[in-house]
């Protein structure tokens, strides 16, 4: 499943699935009507890219029984049918396809899939017949390998840009098709800053993509091992960028490879399709606990004002800017301070940054002060 959620100019798609994962997953969900998981493979690499979970049970049921080319639902005069051919340039298990429906005109979840899947013959054909009238576009994968990345009709992988079809009673649609090219793999190892390997970190590997003109990433994730490491296949290719989150509940705090603090202003690198790259290496640092500073003394010139950390994690160590209208003032860098006819009329704040081996740097401000009088 990917999902999104807008953060001021740049957004992030969250996680990509297996075919295998969404088909496992409606399957089992036949007998309790539960609605599909979202998820990955045992391996914990998700590669191949869908826009929904939403595999209904009979579509999911008939892959998994490796109907080849099937025929997923009972055709009659008040439905079509929907045939195509899926070739690829790269080496594949066993190509797969899904229609979709469209869910908005706008944004990132435009199309979402259906019940309607067919497994292609060894020519790469597929029939889908029974099909509802009604607006198709058509996700193709592949069912058990992670070389080749996710792609929609239109031969895009960019779901947004996903051409349409229109499907009517007692016609066939021909021509529904797309060539699976390969994607790309990044490879590398999470540890702490003393090189301990990190055992359950989550490696989200992010493709910038646009929508409606805007600058969006998506990402496929990974588990790391016993050695730290971990490895995405199948995404398609493009700038990417990695972020990595500590196991959950360990303390640790989210880092992105080379720096930054979004994958925007992360390091990123450009892959084109069939690339792999090694030794992204990310190094985790544990979460300092910390607290809103305080300002205790009076606004009034020639009086001091001293800042209160508040309790952070034990043995941290602190530095201080104070500043006058949010402007750090020169040489005020000590926990007091002695106010000036400088600062007279402006409200003073004052910025405590916490530092500790082994753990991130936190930086706290206080609140501000009434105007200095």
């Amino acid at each position: 499943m990917r999902s999104l959620t807008r953060a001021r100019k740049t957004a992030i798609a969250a996680t990509t699935i297996l075919f295998a994962s969404l088909l496992t997953a409606g399957a089992a969900s036949a007998a309790t009507g539960a609605p599909a998981a979202s998820g990955v493979d045992g391996s914990g690499v998700a590669a191949a890219a869908v826009t929904s979970t939403d595999l209904a049970t009979g579509g999911a049921a008939a892959l998994q029984a490796g109907a080849t080319g099937a025929l997923i639902a009972t055709a009659d005069a008040s439905t079509g049918t929907v045939t195509g051919t899926i070739t690829a340039s790269v080496a594949v298990e066993q190509p797969v396809v899904l229609l979709m429906v469209p869910a908005a005109k706008t944004g990132y979840h435009r199309w979402k899939t259906t019940s309607y899947a067919a497994l292609a013959d060894p020519d790469g054909r597929f029939v889908i017949s029974g099909v509802k009238p009604g607006t198709y576009s058509a996700v193709f994968g592949d069912l058990k390998g992670t070389a080749a990345a996710t792609r929609y009709y239109g031969n895009t992988d960019n779901v947004t840009k996903a051409k349409s079809f229109t499907v009517k009673g007692g016609a066939t649609v021909s021509g529904i098709g797309t060539k699976l090219v390969g994607g790309v793999t990044v490879s590398g190892k999470v540890t702490t800053s003393r090189g301990t390997p990190i055992t359950g970190a989550t490696a989200m590997i992010a493709r910038k993509i646009s929508v409606d003109g805007k600058g969006f990433w998506e990402y496929a994730q990974a588990k790391t091992d016993a050695k730290g490491r971990y490895t995405v296949s199948g995404l398609a290719h493009g700038t990417l960028a990695v972020k990595v989150n500590g196991p959950s509940g360990a303390g640790y705090a989210a880092a992105f490879y080379g720096g930054g603090r979004s994958f925007e202003s992360s390091k990123t690198f450009v892959l084109t399709s069939g690339q792999s790259k090694g030794g992204v290496n990310v190094t985790l640092t544990k979460k300092l606990t910390s607290a809103t500073p305080k300002i205790v003394g009076t606004a009034k010139v020639g009086k001091k004002l001293t800042a209160k950390p508040g309790s952070w994690t034990k043995g941290t160590s602190f530095s201080y800017q104070w500043h006058a209208n949010g402007k750090a003032i020169k040489k005020a860098t000590k926990s007091t301070f002695v106010l000036k006819k400088a600062q007279k009329g402006k409200k003073i704040t004052v910025k405590v940054v916490g530092k500790k081996t082994g753990y991130g740097a936190v930086s706290k401000t206080s609140k501000a002060t009434k105007k200095v009088s």
